[in-house]
């Protein structure tokens, strides 16, 4: 269970990150339902517990985009901010996560 969650910030991080950059700057299949479907194919073939998108963590993940953006920053810290601060902000209880940021992934 402990890694289900882990995984599951994981992956909408990274999905809200991408979508949030990629929707500004090109056109791409990188989107957080494709993130989310490959991500349980892969786990589907493993017999590992499948992943859904968590709205909470949805909106912490498109939070950090906008503040990235309008702050022009790209780092996991910066002005004073951990990486978890936008999830703390939305209440989501979690034991363990991490942060994956991403651009410039063209094919």
């Amino acid at each position: 269970m402990k890694n289900s969650k882990k995984n599951l910030i994981q992956v909408v991080v990274i999905a809200s990150v991408i979508f949030l950059f990629a929707g500004k700057s090109f056109a791409s299949e990188i989107t957080p339902e494709n993130i989310i479907i490959d991500v349980n194919i892969e786990r589907a073939i493993y017999n590992i517990q499948l992943l859904n998108v968590n709205d909470q963590l949805t909106v912490a993940a498109e939070n950090k985009s906008a503040d990235m953006l309008s702050r022009s920053y790209f780092e996991h810290y910066a002005f004073g901010l951990s990486p978890w601060a936008f999830i703390i902000s939305k209440n989501y209880q979690y034991q363990s996560a991490g942060e994956n940021l991403a651009r410039g992934m063209l094919g």
